[in-house]
């Protein structure tokens, strides 16, 4: 048995340590621009994940007007490809240092030691814990029974994307809900005739209208619209969650 508990605590700080090097992966600088090899458009990326794109007024020189859009959408996935190679270059540095495991928190904060601590005060404890059992086995089995349809839910939603067109109809973005652009087509007779800096213009009115549309999916809590939407208040308060097993609420 003690053999089985060392290796427990090794599988934890090893999990904490592994959580410490991502957490720094992640804090580490990202680009946040990419501009294409023929210095003709430029993607950027704000704090909240809005894409914008500048066209310099020359872009004819290196462009057909029938390729922009999948010239700008090229442009975002090589912003796209740029930031992942900079996190794995991150993630590898990161790896480098040691970071040390955490120290084991009190059992007395865990939801364990507080569901415990409500059975003892009932006066009668044993049809407590029976009920406590039910409840806990009644949500498990509903958790079990409804996890692949939440998880295919979630995935979902970050695969919505959402179709603008300004009221002038002169081009249509579709931007998933991550931010992701998915394409970009444009009015060939108004690109014909438009400089860089009108395309870039009411490309962005419209990247940004799309990425308002898409914020309540983007937002969105794990659980929200699933079959286990109701356990949501619970991840951070396990208080509540106590008081649901035992039946006080």
């Amino acid at each position: 048995m003690s053999d089985d508990a060392e290796r427990f605590y090794e599988l934890r700080d090893e999990v904490d340590r592994e959580a410490k090097m991502y957490a720094e992966a992640a804090d580490g600088a990202l680009p946040d621009s990419f501009t294409d090899e023929s210095g003709l458009i430029t993607a950027r990326l704000d704090e909240q994940g809005l894409l914008s794109f500048d066209i310099a007024d020359r872009w004819r020189d290196g462009i057909e007007a029938s390729a922009l859009g999948d010239r700008i959408v090229a442009t975002f996935q090589a912003l796209n490809a740029a930031r992942i190679e900079a996190w794995a270059t991150n993630v590898g540095d990161a790896s480098e240092k040691e970071h040390r495991a955490s120290p084991i928190p009190s059992t007395q904060d865990s939801v364990a030691a507080k569901l415990q601590e409500a059975l003892l005060a009932q006066p009668d404890s044993t049809p407590a814990v029976e009920q406590a059992l039910e409840n806990m086995l009644a949500f498990l089995d509903d958790v079990s029974a409804n996890l692949d349809e939440t998880f295919a839910g979630a995935l979902s939603r970050g695969r919505q994307t959402e179709e603008v067109a300004p009221l002038s109809r002169h081009l249509t973005v579709e931007l998933a809900a991550g931010g992701q652009l998915v394409a970009v087509s444009m009015s060939p007779n108004w690109v014909a005739g438009s400089s860089g800096a009108q395309i870039s213009r009411e490309l962005n009115d419209t990247l940004r209208e799309a990425f308002d549309k898409t914020a309540s999916a983007r937002e969105a809590g794990p659980l929200d619209g699933s079959p286990l939407e109701k356990y949501g208040r619970y991840i951070d308060d396990p208080d509540a969650f106590v008081a649901f097993i035992t039946g006080r609420e």
